[in-house]
This record gives C-alpha cells, structure tokens and sequence, in this order.
C-alpha cells in the first residue's frame, strides 16, 4: 500500500514536465533517502523514455540544492536573502 503511494508521487512528479527526460537524472533532497521512492521514480521516468533511465542520488544529496540556490544568486549578482528562523532575513552571498 506504501509503495502505491510512493508510485503516485513519481507519476506525478513525471508529469511536470512535458517530454523525455534527458540523461542523467539525478535525485536530490531528503526524498532521495527513500528507496521505493527511487524506485517509482526510475520506472516512470523510464517509461516515459520508453527505456530503462538511471535515477543517480549523488553522495551529498542533502546539500545539493542550497549549493546549486548559492551559485544561482551568485551568477545572478544580487545578494540572496533568506529567512532563518523566526529572525529577520540575513544576508547569506
């Protein structure tokens, strides 16, 4: 029954985007965690492809995504606020 639901999140997730998925796909963020997570996303994004498609969960995939915001703001040229906490928003770049 779990995995069900891990299976509707991944049809789901598929369904944002218009189209195959081009190579790699990589998994990021705590959802990487969970295996059947992985699993349902690998086979609906690879019948979408209509082959098999690797889901790759890099080694750091807690941290991706806060460096891939910083180098964002950074390329951007616009110091990047944000809230922490309950405090006032800080500069961070």
């Amino acid at each position: 029954m779990l995995y069900g639901l891990c299976e509707s999140i991944a049809r789901l997730a598929v369904s944002l985007k218009k189209g195959p998925f081009r190579e790699p796909v990589y998994l990021v963020g705590g959802v990487a965690a969970n295996a059947a997570i992985r699993r349902a996303l690998t086979e609906a994004v690879s019948l979408r492809n209509g082959k098999e498609t690797i889901i790759t969960v890099p080694h750091n995939f807690l941290h991706v995504q806060a460096l891939g915001t910083a180098l964002l703001a950074r390329v951007g040229g616009k110091p990047l606020r944000v809230m922490l906490g309950r405090g006032r928003p800080q500069r961070i770049l």
